[in-house]
């Protein structure tokens, strides 16, 4: 049997596309030639190049969050494909040109395929690296401890999912944005733990002035989906220092001392010579008393407090926002308080009495201490912070100033 009949045989067997006769068997009515099967083989075979222009990658939105179908389609003329999706084993598929399956967001996977021909032979090879969307789910309190940019297909606000800012910028870019969390519809105004998005809770200090200007939200997305609850609310201002003390008095100046004078009667001895007679020491003059102090310095005024936060801008532009609804309440910072005035100084202690010589002279006090410095003024408080903007195209919008 030569090797072309051979493989029309095969073929036969493949496509059941041959009849043979039997001993006694009837002539078919309209017998099959080699030509027909080698026609119809060559009509499913596929003759081309399996590459990126026919081979086509996709991947669909499941409704659950995070989760993607992978589809991958070919030409329709391949018989049979061989299909393998990172390390599975590979699947025959004999009718049709899709293959889907499940896969998470942002999965790299490899893919191969190979084309059958009509025999089963491999006749094309593809290899493709792919990965899977990105979406967020935040379904936990998450707190920025610097200027964020969020960035993904699908952002999903989950239940008890919220994002802090702690007055840091949030920039949030998705094709879409789904809020899942149970609607307040009850309440008339939101309280700031019902928050998808806050900034600071109410009472929190600045902890540096720049934090003072709020933060600068930005949403953007293609869609929106459900009702996202928005608490701007500002920080509270930063308090004045205090004042510093005043300065102490110094010290008095010493009285002046006492003076004494020896009063001694001058006598002649028996040979005539001079001698020294009793002793009489008197008080010419008494020691003063010391000095007062000098007054202590006046205490320095205290700072005054800071303004307040403002309570950060908000902009949210969402292209189809037809399911979409938007509630922002703001809160103003309070004005930090101002800073205790300083205490006055303490006088000086007075200065010391005048020496009293020998005792013999009424003795002197000490001087006052001098008197203690005013104290400083209070610094003035700071105002409250403002209410920056809120910058939207969101037609079910409500916003309101919270306490």
């Amino acid at each position: 049997m030569s090797l072309r009949t051979t493989s029309i045989f095969a073929l036969c067997l493949f496509l059941g596309a041959c009849a043979f006769k039997k001993d006694g068997a009837k002539e078919p009515s309209s017998p099959t030639s080699n030509s027909d099967v080698i026609e119809t083989v060559e009509k499913v075979s596929f003759t081309g190049e399996l590459n990126e222009s026919n081979v086509k990658i996709n991947f669909i939105e499941d409704e659950e969050p995070g989760l993607y179908r992978l589809e991958i389609t070919w030409p329709e003329e391949v018989p049979a494909m061989k299909v393998s999706v990172g390390n599975t084993p590979y699947q025959i598929l004999k009718s049709g040109n899709r293959f889907t399956m499940p896969i998470g967001y942002s999965t790299k996977t490899n893919i191969h395929l190979v084309a059958l021909n009509a025999l089963g032979g491999e006749s094309s090879t593809f290899t493709a690296e792919a990965t899977s969307p990105k979406d967020i789910l935040i379904s936990n309190e998450e707190y920025l401890d610097q200027d964020s940019v969020i960035s993904a297909n699908r952002i999903y606000l989950l239940e008890n999912g919220r994002i802090i800012t702690n007055g840091y910028d949030l920039s949030l870019n998705a094709n879409k944005i789904y809020v899942t969390s149970p609607s307040l519809e009850s309440k008339s105004r939101m309280h700031f733990r019902d928050a998808h998005i806050l900034t600071t809770t109410p009472k929190n200090v600045a902890t540096s002035i720049e934090f003072l200007k709020g933060s600068h939200i930005k949403i953007k997305a293609q869609k929106a989906v459900g009702h996202l609850r928005v608490a701007m609310v500002g920080f509270n201002g930063i308090d004045g220092k205090p004042g510093s003390n005043g300065t102490a008095g110094t010290v008095g100046k010493k009285g002046r001392d006492g003076d004494i004078k020896d009063f001694s009667e001058y006598c002649v001895n028996d040979d005539g010579r001079p001698c020294l007679g009793s002793s009489q020491i008197s008080c010419t003059a008494n020691p003063t008393n010391g000095e007062a102090g000098s007054p202590g310095s006046q205490g320095q005024d205290g700072e005054s407090g800071s303004a307040g936060g403002n309570s950060g801008i908000l902009t949210a532009i969402i292209d189809d926002h037809t399911q979409f609804k938007l509630e922002v309440a703001q809160r103003r910072g309070l004005g930090g308080r101002g800073g205790a005035g300083g205490k006055g100084g303490q006088g000086g202690p007075g200065g010391a009495p005048g020496d009293n010589p020998l005792k013999k002279c009424k003795s002197a006090a000490v001087g006052p201490r001098g008197t203690n410095g005013a104290d400083g003024k209070p610094g003035p408080d700071g105002k409250a912070g403002l209410l920056d903007d809120v910058i939207t195209n969101v037609s079910n919008f409500s916003r309101y100033e919270i306490d």
